[in-house]
């Protein structure tokens, strides 16, 4: 993995690519400046821009940025008593492990990326009301707890599960699921006023657009 990685990191990058990190970053050092967020939301936000944008090209460099945003956005959600948001990344930090062992052995070396996958109509509808069913479910266990927002904390937690593991199978579908995480998770930040969060989940909605774009093929 090691020598995908330089390999990757030595490859001409698109000027897409370029693009959405440079304002990913410069987002999220104006909310830093501005909002006076602490110094992990920073971190945390800086890794999620490299890291997204990193899978929106395809490349397995993107799980070094994954662990690093992984960890720091738990202990933001520890702070904030965001329980399906930690369950949520707990499984994150197991997929990811998984999805490393299922990149690198999917992975165009010629190309220096992973060889993508689609689903079908039906596929994607069976997803679709499965996510609804227990979305409800975990929103009904979560009420009963001192979640700050039960429901919405449970609608982007099992579309995000559902995106997790559509990713790491390398499935372009992924992202209309992530879409739906990002949005209803900016809100969920939007209300506990931390701004960083909030950009970083802005500029991830504007990544999955470019991820479907991307993984067209």
């Amino acid at each position: 993995m090691l020598q995908q990685i330089i390999k990757e990191f030595n490859k001409k990058y698109s000027a897409g690519f370029l693009w959405l990190v440079t304002i990913g970053c410069i987002m999220q050092l104006v909310a830093f400046i501005i909002t006076k967020c602490s110094y992990i939301s920073f971190i945390s936000g800086t890794a999620g821009v490299l890291s997204v944008v990193l899978c929106s090209e395809k490349k397995i460099s993107m799980y070094i940025f994954g662990f690093i945003q992984l960890l720091t956005y738990v202990y933001l959600c520890l702070q904030q008593n965001l329980y399906g948001e930690i369950f949520e990344n707990i499984f994150y930090f197991v997929t990811m492990i998984i999805g490393v062992i299922l990149w690198q052995s999917n992975y165009n070396e010629e190309k220096c990326e992973v060889v993508i996958r689609r689903l079908n109509f039906m596929d994607m509808l069976f997803i679709g009301l499965n996510i609804t069913i227990l979305s409800l479910a975990l929103g009904g266990i979560l009420s009963n707890t001192n979640d700050t927002y039960p429901y919405l904390d449970a609608f982007s937690t099992i579309p995000a599960f559902a995106a997790q593991i559509l990713m790491i199978l390398r499935y372009r579908e992924q992202w209309w699921c992530w879409i739906i995480v990002d949005i209803l998770t900016c809100i969920l930040w939007i209300k506990l006023g931390n701004w960083c969060m909030v950009a970083q989940y802005v500029f991830w909605t504007a990544n999955c657009i470019y991820g479907l774009k991307n993984w067209k093929n």
